[in-house]
């Protein structure tokens, strides 16, 4: 089993590691329609969420073909992309092309 939490903050980050999650998602990363309740994070918490904890973080929430590139160099393990491939018309080749910028952000 996996234990992932949604966190917002630095301490938010390292109450869940020390609770004991495997995983975090961090965001909203951009502004996005799907939850109009949260608040887009600053990038530079996410980047010291990144350096914050040893877990995979993943990043979430308004990531499309656009910005997906803003979060290189941050230090996210990955994306989480849901609105940006169901909003495609051709969602086969919208995957292949977010599948390809996401691992050359995350590489990056």
């Amino acid at each position: 089993m996996i234990i992932g939490v949604s966190v917002h903050s630095v301490k938010e980050a390292l109450e869940a590691v020390k609770n004991g999650a495997d995983c975090l998602g961090v965001g909203a990363v951009f502004p996005t329609s799907t939850k109009t309740d949260v608040n887009v994070i600053p990038k530079e918490t996410l980047r010291d969420i990144c350096s914050a904890v040893h877990i995979p973080i993943v990043a979430i929430g308004g990531i499309n073909k656009s910005n997906i590139s803003r979060l290189a160099g941050i230090g996210v393990d990955g994306v989480a992309l849901v609105s940006a491939i169901f909003a495609a018309d051709d969602i086969e080749n919208e995957c292949k092309l977010l599948r390809k910028l996401s691992e050359e952000t995350v590489n990056a």
